[in-house]
């Protein structure tokens, strides 16, 4: 079984990095981004089980990347983000994150919350049927799309 694959999108580069190179050490593949842009050219590319979103990103916002996601896809999203308004922590639920996570964090308890959603998300994928095929359409379980 391949190790989760899991996706950083934060315009900062050292919070990129430190969560790079802790998800690295604890057995996780990981992609990086530094904008919407980015992320959207890496999902189109590789599969992802989780994505690791900043709210403040340039150009499409983390609010916006978190309603499209969640429309086209059942991906893990947890909002990562130096926000602390409760406004924009039930906004980014309703808009379908799984989780918000507050900067500065503990990196082991991040940790945990990933472990706990790649376990529920991966689940409710079928591993003896990697895509579905109906109406002329084919969904992709893996991917998700």
């Amino acid at each position: 079984m391949q190790p989760a694959h899991v996706l950083i999108v934060d315009d900062d580069e050292v919070t990129r990095a430190k969560l790079t190179g802790y998800f690295e050490v604890a057995g996780y593949e990981v992609s990086e981004a530094s904008d919407g842009k980015a992320m959207w050219q890496i999902l189109d590319r590789d599969p992802i089980d989780l994505v690791l979103l900043d709210i403040n990103l340039p150009g499409q916002d983390g609010l916006d990347i978190t309603r499209e996601l969640r429309r086209m896809s059942d991906i893990g999203i947890i909002l990562v983000t130096g926000r602390t308004d409760e406004v924009d922590r039930i906004v980014g639920l309703e808009l379908g994150a799984d989780d918000y996570v507050t900067k500065p964090f503990n990196s082991r308890e991040l940790l945990a919350r990933v472990k706990n959603l790649i376990r529920r998300t991966t689940r409710m994928v079928a591993p003896d049927l990697p895509e579905y095929r109906f109406a002329g359409w084919t969904f992709e379980r893996r991917t998700r799309r």
